[in-house]
């Protein structure tokens, strides 16, 4: 009867621990949340990222993206696009910011979303709330501007 327990409790421990893919996750939280408000020319968002893994963890790209709207909210447009690959198992932080050439204002709503897969292909998507600047000048004009500044930067 000895034997029948410890065999039951040795089938038990490789069916729940041997069925476990050790597959990289990552999680990723909002440190910093962008603020409108009036004559903003500066957006600054700040994301913290960790990949998670019981051994060698694989990296994981984000995409990060950064989207406005007019103050009615009637169109959403893509602003700017980047990648930032998360490569170790320790807190990174990652600034998103973007900026506009001096004498030029945020106008409408702007906010960032992040987007990625784990690596069992997971789906995320997170999204910052939606900062509302006044004082600005159109959105199309801010476009190439914000392009052009990060560029140079």
């Amino acid at each position: 009867m000895k034997k029948i327990r410890i065999l039951i409790i040795f089938i038990t421990y490789l069916m729940l621990n041997c069925n476990h893919e050790d597959l990289t996750e990552l999680h990723v939280d909002i440190a910093v949340e962008p603020e409108g408000g009036e004559y903003v020319t500066e957006l600054i968002c700040i994301i913290i990222g960790c990949l998670y893994d019981d051994d060698e963890v694989t990296p994981i790209t984000i995409e990060l993206q950064w989207w406005a709207s007019d103050t009615l909210q009637t169109e959403d447009v893509m602003v700017l696009a980047d990648t930032y690959t998360f490569t170790k198992p320790e807190y990174e932080e990652r600034d998103c910011s973007i900026f506009l050439e001096p004498g030029y204002y945020f106008l409408g709503y702007w906010w960032m979303e992040i987007l990625w897969h784990d690596e069992d292909s997971t789906p995320h998507h997170l999204a910052t709330g939606k900062a509302l600047c006044i004082g600005g000048t159109d959105i199309n004009y801010q476009t190439e501007n914000i392009i052009k500044y990060k560029e140079e930067k």
